[in-house]
């Protein structure tokens, strides 16, 4: 029960976290490059951040290097891989 309580704050807090942060910047002039870029990339990855705080508390080391290299690893291939799909590289020319 604690865990379906956590995930559903973690969600709701990081999802007003981005939402308050967009209608700041947006306020104060920002573009939305830059909002895109740095607002939202730190309120999709604070549940990460967070998980990772609570398993270095209980002194679970293991999950919390799981957790970084997981995501990192994730992140790399589901980027490249979905810019692949987007805009294919072209034959490159060899010398």
């Amino acid at each position: 029960m604690w865990t379906l309580v956590g995930l559903a704050l973690l969600i709701a807090s990081s999802r007003l976290l981005v939402w308050g942060a967009v209608e700041i910047a947006v306020r104060f002039g920002v573009s939305d490059l830059i909002v895109g870029l740095t607002v939202v990339a730190i309120g999709t990855s604070l549940p990460e951040l967070a998980s990772s705080i609570t398993a270095l508390r209980r002194k679970e080391h293991d999950l919390v290097i799981g957790n970084v290299v997981g995501s990192n690893l994730f992140n790399s291939l589901a980027v490249v891989g979905l810019a692949g799909i987007i805009a294919p590289l072209t034959q490159v020319e060899r010398y």
